[in-house]
């Protein structure tokens, strides 16, 4: 058992490392849109979301990957907006509004200002509400 753990170990911090390596120079909306490709992307969401559902260890392995090759930090809207969503929105919303974080991940902010694009989550009615400004 500990062999076997051992070696998915490695053959993620094996393809991981390779995709940092290979795509590690690009501009941030393209090196996400390679991540999403790879599957690597949703790395920390519930498998029922389209993520990975990685433990703690293998999202680390990632992490530190990316930090390893300079890789581009990951975006609002992935490390604070998709969390919020998993975390608060309605089961019948979820999907929805993650898939929306996925096709619009280097344009979405989080943030309070009224009326503009982003995601907002409303502490007093306990709510999130993503407003999409198609241009």
């Amino acid at each position: 058992m500990t062999f076997s753990k051992t070696r998915k170990t490695e053959l993620l911090r094996s393809e991981v490392s390779s995709f940092c390596q290979q795509h590690h120079d690009k501009n941030p909306k393209d090196f996400f849109f390679e991540m999403e490709k790879a599957g690597l992307l949703r790395f920390d969401w519930p498998e029922k979301y389209g993520g990975r559902g990685w433990s703690r260890e293998e999202q680390l392995i990632l992490i530190k990957a990316m930090a390893e090759y300079g890789c581009p930090i990951f975006p609002e809207s992935m490390s604070a907006g998709a969390p919020l969503v998993i975390g608060l929105a309605s089961e019948d919303k979820k999907q929805f509004l993650l898939e929306k974080i996925i096709t619009n991940v280097s344009d979405w902010r989080i943030h309070g200002e009224t009326g503009a694009e982003g995601i907002f989550w409303n502490q007093i009615e306990d709510s999130i509400s993503i407003l999409c400004v198609n241009s």
